[in-house]
């Protein structure tokens, strides 16, 4: 197992936010959160990344502990955190953006990724100039994701990727997600899009008010009657 949290409680002053949170990620899979909006999923991601102090409880990552470390050697380890809306430099440009994801990285590996990334998200190369505020809102969620790519993930943290995205758009950066899949890299998503994350994940973990309510492969869930019926429109 990759990745494991074990038991976590998270607090929000007096109010419990997460209650007893127990869930892992393998090498090279995609694992999906859905639930309400609430429900604790966002949370979990922080907490992971170190923005967010857990009360009790372990969190573990290529075999050590890091519910204790700050956030800033939690990126080091290789967890990047893309998080909704993406937290992009407004006002530098596409490349300058994409820069910031490997200021921990040297030399000529780092500037052929740029490459491999151009590749991926062409669009990112013709507005490589422009500054990030000017881009679409699709256009923005590629550059937060390609700039996570920069960083060399060991395990990516997507929240809410596709939030106020159209349709086709949608579409586009599933298509993406599932590529990065394709690259080895583990993925924990968090998608109020509970259709497309079933899609995408191998295995998922259902949150209700900070509790997780049901975990499965996703072959099983999708024929779970109350995830048809709260999540997947019957």
């Amino acid at each position: 197992m990759l990745f494991q949290m074990k038991n976590i409680n998270v607090l929000y002053d007096k109010v419990q936010a997460l209650i007893d949170i127990s869930l892992g990620v393998e090498r090279e899979s995609i694992v999906a959160l859905i639930g309400a909006n609430g429900a604790g999923k966002t949370t979990i991601l922080r907490t992971i990344s170190g923005l967010k102090r857990a009360a009790d409880g372990e969190i573990w990552f290529e075999g050590q502990e890091i519910e204790k470390k700050p956030a800033h050697e939690i990126v080091r380890l290789g967890i990047i955190h893309v998080a909704e809306g993406g937290n992009l430099f407004p006002y530098l440009s596409v490349l300058d953006n994409l820069k910031m994801g490997m200021y921990l990285r040297k030399g000529k590996e780092a500037r052929g990724d740029l490459d491999i990334v151009y590749q991926k998200f062409p669009i990112l190369k013709e507005r490589s100039s422009q500054l990030a505020e000017t881009l679409s809102g699709g256009e923005k969620q590629m550059l937060a994701i390609a700039r996570a790519l920069m960083a060399k993930p060991k395990l990516l943290l997507l929240d809410e990727p596709t939030l106020g995205l159209s349709p086709m758009m949608t579409l586009e950066i599933g298509k993406i997600i599932s590529e990065i899949h394709q690259m080895g890299i583990p993925i924990i998503l968090v998608e109020q899009n509970a259709r497309l994350a079933l899609k995408l994940a191998q295995r998922a973990y259902v949150l209700e008010t900070g509790r997780i309510v049901l975990e499965d492969r996703v072959e099983h869930l999708l024929d779970n009657k109350h995830v048809k019926e709260a999540y997947l429109g019957g």
